[in-house]
């Protein structure tokens, strides 16, 4: 923050004229509020199988995931196959809190590859610290705001 390295673009939400309305107001109100970094600690830690099958270099992954078409599609961009050689499976799934969406694709992805090298399936399930380590988490938030507040009553009379 002292250096002001920030992602751009800034996220403004602004309606009207705002000089206006702070100039103009009954009140203006600002504050901030801060929100830690979140890890999503699923119950089951990020696991694939990806099996080599058939002779048109088609493969089914089996994993827990909460966007087995990302995954499918992830597969077989990396593999450079057309997506319909790529079959995913997912049995069933609960409690992943949004984590298992982009990070199972690109480890499936990585899956894959060792597959497609040796002919052979291959295996991948992180450990509890490899996958917090390895997918990342949420990053803390700071948020700065400032308001204004009108009185109806004054606007009326």
């Amino acid at each position: 923050m002292e250096r002001e390295s920030f992602f751009l673009p800034w996220r403004e939400i602004e309606r009207g004229d705002i000089s206006d309305a702070f100039q103009n107001s009954d009140y203006v109100h600002e504050g901030e509020f801060r929100m830690g970094g979140q890890e999503h600690f699923y119950l089951e830690t990020q696991s694939m199988l990806v099996v080599p099958v058939g002779e048109e270099a088609e493969f089914h992954v089996y994993l827990a995931s909460q966007a087995p078409t990302m995954s499918q599609e992830a597969v077989a961009e990396t593999l450079g196959v057309p997506a319909n050689r790529v079959t995913c499976h997912v049995k069933r799934l609960g409690g992943a809190f949004g984590g298992k969406v982009t990070k199972t694709s690109i480890l499936a992805a990585i899956t894959s590859v060792a597959a497609w090298k040796t002919g052979r399936a291959v295996r991948c399930v992180l450990e509890r610290g490899e996958d917090m380590l390895i997918t990342g988490a949420r990053h803390p938030v700071l948020g700065k705001y400032k308001t204004t507040i009108f009185l109806l009553t004054r606007r009326f009379l």
